[in-house]
C-alpha cells in the first residue's frame, strides 16, 4: 500500500507553552486509553522477555495506599475502575512547573458484561480543594506533588473517589508524549479514513492509509473539519485504539521489544502491579475495545478575580445533579447500589453561586 500522507509543516520542535496547553487535551484523551493498553500488553509474550518485563513493571510501579486504592479480586471477575491521569509536563524538564493532569478519565471495566464504561472529567470543573480554596480540578494533581513529589498521583485518585462516591481500584498516570513513541515503537498502524482532510502538518487522503507516531497525534486530534464533530472524533479514537490494540496482542512479531518498553517506562506510572497487568490481559482486555463513553454535561461560566473586578476567569460548572447522574452511572458499572440524591449534601462549590455570566 502506498503511503499519501505529506507532511505540510516540517516543524516537529518543541512546542511553545501555549500552544501547547491548547492541544494537550485532545493528545491525551486517546493517548491514555492506548498507554493503558500497553501496560497490559506486555505480558503477552512474557515468557520470552521476562527481564525486560520485570524491568518495565518496575520503573513504572509506584505505592498508593489501600485506603485509597483498595484491592479487588480480580481472579474471580469483578469489575475494576481506573483513572487515567494525562498530564500536560512542559518539554524543558529543567523549569519549575509541573503541570497539571489536564486529562482525567474514570474507567471501569466489568469482564462478565464485555463492557467499558469511560468518563471524562472536564479538566476545567471549578471545585474546592482543602486549604487550597476553590481551584480547577486539573490543579488537585499539581496540589499533591507541591507538598510532595510523587504525591500528585495519591491525591487526585483520592480527590474523585470521594466526588464520585465509588472506589477507584487502580490508577495511570502518563506524559503525552507516550503516544506518539508508542505508535511508532510498534511500527505505525493502519487506519481507513472516511473522508479527506489536512491539519497544519498533514494530508490525510481518504481510504486505506499508515500513520506513524506524530501523524496518529494529528489524526486523532482532529475535531473542526468533521461533519460529525465530537462524534467523529472519537469515532478516529477508537479505531486507532483498536489497531493498536490489535497490535500489541500480536506482540510476538517485534523485534525490537525494547523500544515499546522504553515508551513505557518513560511516560507512565501506576500502582498495577506486573501480576494484576498479567491478570488484567488475561480476564479484562477483551472488554476494553467496547468502550461506552459518557458526557458529562457542564456549564460554561466566568468569575471575577478578587485582584481585578475587571477580569473574569472562565471555568465549568458541574451541577449537584449532574455529579449524582454521574456517580449513579459509575457505580452502576462496578455493580454498586445506585445512591439517591437525598443522600447526598450539596457542597460549597453547588450551594454557592459566584458566576458573573454563564457563557453561551
Amino acid at each position: 500500500m502506498e503511503k499519501q500522507i505529506t507532511e505540510t509543516e516540517n516543524n516537529l520542535t518543541t512546542p511553545n507553552r501555549k500552544g501547547f496547553k491548547s492541544r494537550i487535551k485532545l493528545l491525551l484523551s486517546i493517548s491514555i486509553p492506548i498507554i493503558l493498553i500497553a501496560l497490559i500488553a506486555v505480558g503477552v509474550r512474557a515468557y520470552q522477555i521476562k527481564q525486560a518485563v520485570e524491568q518495565t513493571a518496575k520503573e513504572i510501579h509506584v505505592s498508593v495506599p489501600q485506603d485509597i486504592a483498595p484491592k479487588v479480586a480480580l481472579k474471580e471477575s469483578e469489575p475494576i475502575s481506573i483513572l487515567l491521569l494525562g498530564l500536560d509536563t512542559p518539554w524543558d524538564t529543567s523549569t519549575h512547573d509541573l503541570g497539571r493532569s489536564d486529562t482525567m478519565i474514570l474507567l471501569t471495566i466489568d469482564p462478565k458484561l464485555k463492557k467499558t464504561t469511560m468518563v471524562s472529567i472536564p479538566r476545567d470543573i471549578r471545585v474546592h480543594i482543602e486549604d487550597r480554596g476553590f481551584q480547577k480540578i486539573n490543579a488537585v494533581w499539581t496540589f499533591g506533588e507541591v507538598e510532595e513529589e510523587g504525591k500528585g498521583i495519591e491525591t487526585a485518585t483520592a480527590f474523585v473517589s470521594e466526588m464520585f462516591d465509588i472506589p477507584i481500584h487502580y490508577v495511570a498516570q502518563i506524559n503525552f508524549r507516550g503516544f506518539s513513541d508508542l505508535v511508532t515503537a510498534i511500527g505505525g498502524i493502519e487506519v481507513d479514513n472516511a473522508f479527506e482532510f489536512t491539519t497544519s502538518k498533514y494530508h490525510f487522503p481518504a481510504g486505506e492509509i499508515e500513520l506513524n507516531g506524530p501523524e496518529a497525534l494529528a489524526y486523532v486530534r482532529m475535531r473542526y473539519q468533521d461533519p460529525l464533530s465530537e462524534v467523529g472524533r472519537q469515532a478516529r479514537q477508537r479505531m486507532v485504539l483498536q489497531e493498536i490494540f490489535n497490535k500489541l496482542n500480536a506482540f510476538a512479531i517485534f523485534s525490537d521489544y525494547r523500544e515499546i518498553f522504553d515508551a513505557v517506562e518513560k511516560n507512565v506510572r501506576t500502582n498495577l502491579t506486573l501480576n494484576e497487568m498479567y491478570q488484567l490481559k488475561n480476564d479484562y482486555a477483551s472488554s476494553i475495545g467496547e468502550m461506552e463513553p459518557v458526557v458529562i454535561e457542564t456549564t460554561s461560566a466566568s468569575i471575577a478575580e478578587v485582584t481585578n473586578p475587571q477580569t473574569a476567569s472562565s471555568y465549568q460548572r458541574l451541577s449537584f445533579e449532574e455529579r449524582i447522574r454521574i456517580t449513579n452511572i459509575l457505580r452502576e458499572s462496578l455493580r454498586l447500589p445506585r445512591k439517591d440524591i437525598s443522600e447526598y449534601e450539596q457542597n460549597i462549590e453547588e450551594l454557592s453561586n459566584p458566576i458573573v455570566k454563564e457563557n453561551s
